[in-house]
């Protein structure tokens, strides 16, 4: 991690999860937010099909397992907290969150606490420079 610049492998696992959503079928993970947190580039080899071929299955095809470990963990600890939050847990705290999205994908969830109008309350814990760079495409 550089000082002054936000996490590399944060980026990473967003743009595993923004190009899962473009080119797999079944979905294992959906987070349709992930592909606005990415820089230009990550963006473009997202979007661009002959990029995208050359970057994620060529160069980077041999961490495909790691993407597939990326998306089942993301969707096994967002379907437990879906359970709890159901219960009654109301808090989630996520450590080294980079540029997670549950925040933004979870505001429908209100429905299916416990409580009326519960709301499920996330608080994100990174490094100072990735969660600037975080706010700061959040309100881009």
């Amino acid at each position: 991690m550089r000082t002054n610049s936000q996490s590399r492998t944060a980026e990473g696992a967003a743009a595993m999860r923004a190009e899962h959503l473009i080119y797999d079928s079944p979905l294992v993970f959906d987070d349709p937010y992930a592909i606005e947190l990415l820089s230009y580039p990550w963006r473009s080899a997202c979007k661009n099909p002959a990029l995208h071929w050359l970057l994620f299955k060529k160069i980077m095809g041999p961490l495909r397992p790691i993407q597939g470990q990326v998306l089942a963990r993301s969707r096994f600890s967002e379907e437990k907290l879906k359970l709890a939050f159901a219960q009654g847990i109301d808090q989630c705290v996520i450590v080294g969150a980079g540029l997670d999205t549950l925040a933004l994908r979870t505001r429908d969830w209100e429905e299916k606490g416990q409580g009326d109008n519960q709301k499920l309350r996330i608080y994100e814990l990174d490094h100072p420079a990735t969660q600037e760079a975080k706010i700061k495409k959040l309100n881009r």
